[in-house]
């Protein structure tokens, strides 16, 4: 009998050892919905009270298959029940997860993160149930992290700055290139504010260069910060306005060194206060004669603002500290990060001291730092180069690119067929080139067959958004795509630095005129062609 009890007793022993082992590995994450400002122009409350459960989340971690290759595999998966979702699972170890969103089954949204032993974590879906695909951020902390030895965190009190805090997120990533020169970029995490506060936690594998972008409705700010393992950084405010925060580090490290030597020295402190003080004068003085506080006029003043001459001098302060790290630091990865936060004005200095670094560390990080961004220098000098040779008169330079279908067509062919031919680069994310469409439709309505054609050229640097915005606006000319930012061939050919850029070309390829507006060239095509409605 005694037998029996010591038996029954043990195994309620390894069984409540189970479940204790169990409870300590489990995870929670908790979904919630937030409702947008306006759905069709009609403003909605900000309340999670969505009833719909047509938003399915799916918790995957990557796996090595036999092949060697990565594969997703799903942890655990829901659906929102009145705009909330719990999923609940286990986990032996800390775990890198990838969180999918799939609303209204049209268009799935990712937000990347990590779980462990005993996590709860909580992510909002924002602006549900628009726009598609929708918005995730974790609320308050983020945290992707499973190296200890590699941790570093961004935290911040947003409490005094006069914006949305319900609605405001932080977003972190960073940039680099691949071998086959394609820019990627790396996402440290996206938090929505919680009582005002966030922190974020993520791996550093090397010091980096990240930029903290800040959103609160329809303000925004942005700053950098340095990071690397055990940086501790803080996003303190310098101000009331969302764009008096800045970045700084606990501790010296190499935020402190490139980044604070400058921005807490006595003297860009002095300046920056003077700046701050100088520009609400300039607001308050530009609502007086306005008289309306939304809508602020232009002061008149012998010379530029105050404002502007103390902004000025903290950018020089800035630069000359990053300009002489650039130069002269024993530490090529210190050179690196003060050229990424943008040392040098002059492209010329800027690229002799990328060469110099990229013989100074290993090859990979050249691959992903250096050589492109070094690169791309070259490419604007170039830019400018021919932006500053191709004048009225030149002969601009022949291409041939495809169109939305394929097909190759040659400014040379275009230019044998019409009198007058505007070569017009644009990109789909270009305000001003959309903008610059209707004028441009009525133009090429009025003198199309009058010998006067459009070639546009599309700096997008993918055939999806390129065919998208052009079935969207409906472009009736010679639509062709380069497709590779501002680095591509002809681009950099045409000296293209911004868009929307212009050459409008005679029969011959010489430039008849530069950077022109739409009512420049109504005007031309006028006395040229005469009044088409006449």
């Amino acid at each position: 009998m005694r037998l029996i009890l010591a038996l029954i007793a043990l195994v309620c022993t390894i069984a409540s050892q189970a479940t204790e082992s169990n409870a300590s590995n489990q995870f929670v994450i908790t979904g919630t919905t937030m409702a947008p400002y306006v759905i069709d122009g009609e403003p909605i409350s900000n309340q999670s009270d969505n009833s719909q459960s047509d938003i399915r989340v799916v918790v995957t971690r990557d796996v090595l298959n036999a092949q060697g290759e990565t594969d997703a595999k799903e942890i655990v998966e829901g659906e929102f029940q009145h705009g909330k979702v719990i999923l609940e699972g286990e986990v032996e170890a800390p775990t890198s997860i990838r969180i999918s969103v799939d609303a209204d089954r049209e268009q799935t949204s990712i937000l990347d993160g990590a779980i462990w032993p005993g996590a709860n974590i909580s992510f909002v879906v924002l602006d549900y149930p628009a726009p598609n695909p929708v918005h995730l951020a974790f609320l308050g902390s983020s945290r992707r992290l499973t190296d200890p030895m590699k941790r570093f965190t961004i935290s911040g009190d947003l409490r005094s700055i006069d914006a949305d805090l319900g609605r405001t997120t932080i977003r972190i990533r960073a940039s680099e290139y691949d071998d086959s020169g394609e820019k990627k970029y790396l996402n440290y995490g996206r938090v929505l504010l919680k009582d005002g506060k966030f922190e974020m936690e993520a791996e550093a594998d090397e010091p980096r260069l990240v930029n903290i972008l800040v959103v609160s409705g329809t303000e925004y700010t942005q700053m950098h910060a340095v990071i690397e393992p055990h940086a501790e950084i803080s996003v303190v405010p310098r101000g009331s306005l969302l764009r008096d925060l800045r970045a700084t580090r606990n501790g010296l490290g190499r935020h402190g060194r490139i980044v604070d030597a400058w921005q807490q020295s006595e003297e860009y402190v002095s300046e920056f206060l003077a700046y701050q003080l100088a520009y609400k004068e300039f607001v308050k003085e530009s609502e007086e004669i306005e008289g309306n506080s939304h809508s602020y006029a232009v002061v008149e003043q012998d010379g530029e603002p105050e404002y502007l001459t103390h902004l000025r001098t903290t950018s020089r302060i800035r630069y000359d500290h990053l300009e002489q790290i650039a130069s002269n630091a024993d530490d090529p990865i210190n050179r690196l990060l003060a050229l990424e936060l943008g040392a040098f004005s002059d492209d010329q200095v800027a690229l002799a001291v990328y060469d110099e670094i990229a013989e100074l560390v290993d090859r990979n990080l050249a691959v992903r730092r250096v050589m492109h961004a070094r690169n791309n220098h070259a490419l604007q000098l170039a830019r400018e180069g021919n932006d500053r040779s191709l004048v009225i008169g030149q002969k601009a330079p022949n291409f041939t690119l495809p169109n939305i279908d394929g097909k190759n067509v040659s400014l040379s062919k275009l230019l044998e067929v019409n009198e007058y031919v505007l070569v017009d680069f644009w990109a789909s994310w270009c305000g001003p080139c959309i903008a610059a469409f209707p004028g441009l439709k009525d133009l090429y309505a009025s003198y199309r067959e009058l010998g006067f054609e459009i070639v546009s050229v599309s700096l997008d640097d993918s055939h999806e958004d390129w065919s998208y915005s052009t079935e969207k606006h409906e472009l009736p000319w010679i639509n062709l795509g380069e497709l590779r930012g501002f680095e591509g061939e002809i681009v950099t050919s045409y000296g293209v630095n911004f868009v929307p850029k212009g050459y409008l070309l005679d029969s011959d390829g010489q430039i008849v005129q530069k950077d022109l507006s739409t009512d420049q060239l109504k005007e031309f095509l006028g006395s040229v062609y005469g009044n088409p409605n006449e």
